[in-house]
């Protein structure tokens, strides 16, 4: 659909093939066909205005990436940095990024549990500890250490129980703890998502900042396949049945930047937030403080399993 509104000469070429005959592989990807709509000849296209456009329509940015550099119009324009370098030491790596700059996720579980880690078991008693030392002055105690696929998960109890055995001193009702680890920032949780399991959603999408597909990705394709197949109103129509929220000035903003890349986020944020359930607080992971920086006064206030 996109490359019959392009006049880039690269999308109406005959698939090249290589000397035995067999098609090469990077061409008639949609990817390609994205980034190249518009193309003037003569001008580049760099990483940064590519990446967010293909990883909206779940498209490969390393295939469209080696084909724009054979073709020889690529400029890679991210940053360095040293996170990328160290992951790049994990070869094959199964740590990736959701955005140019954004926070490593790990695409492989199973992989990743093999992998030396990043934040190791000390450090996690140690930030724990000191956590609990600082809002507790010494009543309680790190007991356990989990290994999870995205944190350690560190349980504590009173130190008075474990000194005595007294159960009358048992800590009860209280969430663990949760450390990063590839960047050590800790957490918490409460007692009941940690039996469930259900903090992980609000971790990978929150906190980690993973892309998950949900409804709305599921709406964005729809439309767009309402306008391949039957034009931009009937597409705007349905958009409107199913966000009625939006203004008639909005739906033909959205239609239009689903027609060439990803969707505005303002409009992006308005169909979240009436297709997506907000997480139950209950359920989610309170942030004590970040990797590199100090406890905030209210962590240090209170919240916790004596609060």
């Amino acid at each position: 659909m996109l490359s019959g509104q392009s006049g880039n000469p690269w999308l109406h070429l005959p698939t090249p093939r290589n000397a035995a005959g067999a098609q090469h592989p990077l061409r008639g990807q949609p990817g390609l066909a994205v980034v190249l709509t518009g193309h003037v000849e003569g001008d580049v296209i760099r990483h940064t205005e590519i990446f967010s456009p293909l990883r909206a329509l779940d498209l490969s940015v390393g295939h469209a990436v080696t084909a724009l550099e054979e073709m020889g119009i690529f400029e890679e324009d991210s940053e360095p940095s040293f996170e990328r370098w160290l992951v790049g030491r994990l070869n094959p790596s199964p740590w990736e990024r959701n955005e140019p700059g954004g926070e490593y996720f790990c695409s492989s579980p199973t992989t990743c549990e093999m992998l030396p880690d990043m934040i190791d078991r000390d450090f996690a008693i140690r930030v724990a500890q000191e956590d609990l030392d600082r809002r507790y002055s010494g009543r309680l105690a790190v007991t356990e250490v989990e290994k999870h696929e995205l944190v350690w998960i560190v349980y504590y109890q009173s130190a008075e129980y474990l000194r005595t055995g007294d159960p009358g001193q048992l800590l009860g009702g209280n969430g663990p703890y949760l450390v990063d680890r590839l960047d050590g920032s800790l957490h918490q949780i409460g007692p009941v998502t940690a039996v469930t399991g259900d903090w992980e959603l609000d971790y990978r999408t929150r906190v980690r900042k993973m892309t998950r597909r949900s409804a709305v990705d599921d709406l964005h394709e729809e439309v767009r396949r309402a306008v391949a197949a039957s034009g931009r109103i009937i597409a705007m129509h349905l958009l409107r049945q199913r966000i009625p929220t939006l203004t008639h000035a909005q739906v033909i903003e959205y239609v239009t930047a689903l027609q060439v890349g990803a969707a505005p986020p303002h409009l992006a944020a308005i169909a979240t937030s009436a297709l997506v359930p907000a997480i139950d607080p209950v359920l989610g992971v309170h942030t004590i403080h970040r990797a590199g920086s100090t406890p905030s006064a209210e962590s240090a206030a209170g919240g916790g399993p004596l609060s």
